[in-house]
């Protein structure tokens, strides 16, 4: 590959426009990435959810879901319970997390006025704060 200076205005903006090509698409394929791995963390959750709680819908939030994340963010969902023996669904789903194959659970805040389970993906690497709120 031969490198040569520009020689015009014209050359000159055509190549800013090609690097501010390859930049937005660099960015596209990142959020893209990260959508996919949102949304492969929701599905993970909702199996692993479905073998310790009864839940009615698991729902995310925050700018995981509203297009305002950073390389930092992590996952913020609702696990909305059905009101059946909740304390005992806290306690199945923290021995369940312990033992998760998908998930590493990091946290465990039962005392909370919202319970919150935090976990690590294991797969994508994000983590995921669950508040588990009973339906009323």
């Amino acid at each position: 590959i031969i490198f040569k200076e520009p020689t015009n205005s014209v050359q000159l903006a055509n190549d800013s426009l090609n690097e501010l090509i390859c930049e937005i698409n660099s960015r596209l394929l990142s959020r893209c990435k990260y959508t996919s791995q949102v949304e492969n963390l929701l599905f993970d959750l909702k199996s692993e959810c479905a073998r310790c709680l009864k839940f009615d819908n698991i729902r995310g939030f925050g700018s995981s879901f509203n297009g305002f994340h950073s390389i930092k963010s992590d996952v913020d969902v609702v696990v909305e319970l059905i009101e059946d023996g909740i304390d005992s669904q806290l306690i199945d789903c923290k021995k369940f997390m312990e033992k998760s194959s998908l998930f590493k659970l990091k946290d465990f805040i039962r005392s909370a006025t919202v319970p919150i389970v935090t976990v690590k993906h294991i797969k994508s690497g994000l983590d995921c704060d669950s508040a588990l709120i009973p339906l009323l």
